[in-house]
């Protein structure tokens, strides 16, 4: 279902018909090359974009998610049992 929703829509989220100015051509070369300057990642987007992504961090600390992951079942797996132990449902 995710693919489908993605096929969908994905791709035209990511164009736009605006035109890019005059003299700055990267389509061969990074922009920085032909004028000197270090644009880094902005652009037209930049109102849309995100300070911060929790899926970047975890993608760049996989030992850290997972040692969260451990415990956030380990402690889900306590509250369980004790809800079993005093006579819960489940």
């Amino acid at each position: 279902m995710l693919d489908r929703y993605l096929a969908r829509t994905a791709f035209d989220s990511q164009q736009t018909d605006l035109r890019p100015p005059s003299g700055r051509r990267s389509l061969f070369r990074p922009v920085d090359r032909t004028e000197g300057d270090d644009h880094g990642a902005h652009g037209i987007f930049d109102d849309q974009a995100h300070r911060r992504s929790f899926e970047a961090a975890l993608a760049r600390h996989p030992a850290a998610a997972a040692s969260a992951l451990v415990l956030g079942v380990t402690v889900a797996a306590r509250a369980v049992l004790r809800l079993r132990g005093r006579g819960g449902t489940g």
